[in-house]
C-alpha cells in the first residue's frame, strides 16, 4: 500500500502548503461523536465489497493487485495528502511530561551540525516555526539536538533527553503483541500496510508541559509544541492514541 500519516482534521493541504518532507497524509479524527470512519475500517468494507463482487475470491492473483490498489487509494484519498503545517488539534490523548524531579538540571552542551546538513536545519527550523510546532525561547537550560544524516544524505534531527528520560515517571502503556500479530496474517497469500509518516508532528504536547521540552541547536534555543523524537514515553502515547482511534 501507499504511505499514509494520521490525524488530523484539515487534509488534504493544498499544494502550495505541502509539506518538505514528505507527501505524506494524515486520517481524519474529530473529537466529536459523528467522527469520519477510519481508514482501516474503510479498507475493510471495500475489500468485503469487492469480494462479493468477486464469485472466485480464491482467485485473486498478482495481477489483480494493482486493480485492487487503485481502488483502495481512491477510497481513502482523503488521508493521502501531506500534513498540514499547522499546530494539530488537541486530542483524548496527548503528550504529557510528567518530570520527577523539576528542579533538577540538565547539564549544558553545545550543540554541533555537520556542515553538510546546515542548510537543511535552516530550512527545518524555519519550516517548523512557521507551522507553530516549534518555538525560539531563551531559557535556562535544554536538550540536546542531535543532527543525524539518513542513509540518503536527508536530515534526521533527535533530541538527547536522556537525562531528562531518567527523571521521567514512565508511561507503561503496553504495546501490541508481535507475535500475535504474525499469527494473524501469517496465513494470509498477499499482505499491506499504511506507512505512517511525520506521526509525531501530529500529536500535541499539553500546555502544561511545553517548558520542559526546551532544545539547543547551533542557532538558539527552542520549545516543542509537538512530541520530540528521544522522548521515552512518545511511543507508548502514540501507541495509546492509536488504540484509542482504532
Amino acid at each position: 500500500m501507499e504511505s499514509a500519516s494520521i490525524f488530523h482534521p484539515k487534509c488534504p493541504l493544498p499544494r502550495d502548503r505541502a509539506s518538505p518532507f514528505g507527501n505524506k497524509a494524515a486520517l481524519t479524527v474529530s473529537a466529536a461523536s459523528n467522527r469520519p470512519e477510519p481508514a482501516r475500517s474503510r479498507l475493510i468494507r471495500c475489500s468485503k465489497s469487492i469480494t462479493r463482487r468477486d464469485p472466485h475470491p480464491s482467485g485473486l492473483t498478482r495481477d489483480n493487485i494493482p486493480c485492487l490498489r487503485a481502488h483502495w487509494l481512491e477510497e481513502i484519498s482523503d488521508i493521502m495528502g501531506p500534513i498540514p503545517l499547522e499546530l494539530p488539534p488537541f486530542h483524548k490523548v496527548n503528550h504529557c511530561i510528567p518530570l520527577i524531579d523539576s528542579t533538577k538540571p540538565i547539564k549544558h552542551r553545545y550543540s554541533k551540525c555537520p556542515d553538510s546538513l546546515c542548510p537543511q536545519l535552516m530550512d527545518k527550523i524555519e519550516c517548523y516555526i512557521a507551522a507553530g510546532w516549534w518555538e525560539e525561547k531563551n531559557v535556562l537550560q535544554a536538550s540536546l539536538l542531535l543532527c543525524i544524516p539518513k542513509k540518503d544524505g536527508r536530515l534526521r534531527t533527535v533530541v538527547d533527553c536522556r537525562e531528562r528520560n531518567l527523571n521521567m515517571i514512565k508511561d507503561l502503556m503496553p504495546f501490541l503483541d508481535q507475535d500475535m500479530i504474525r499469527n494473524n496474517v501469517t496465513h494470509a497469500q498477499f499482505h499491506s500496510k499504511l506507512d505512517m509518516s511525520n506521526t509525531y508532528e501530529q500529536v500535541h504536547i499539553d500546555p502544561n508541559d511545553v517548558k520542559n521540552t526546551a532544545f539547543c541547536t547551533v542557532v538558539g534555543t527552542f520549545l516543542s509544541h509537538i512530541v520530540q523524537q528521544g522522548d521515552c514515553n512518545a511511543p507508548a502515547t502514540f501507541q495509546q492514541l492509536m488504540t484509542q482511534i482504532f
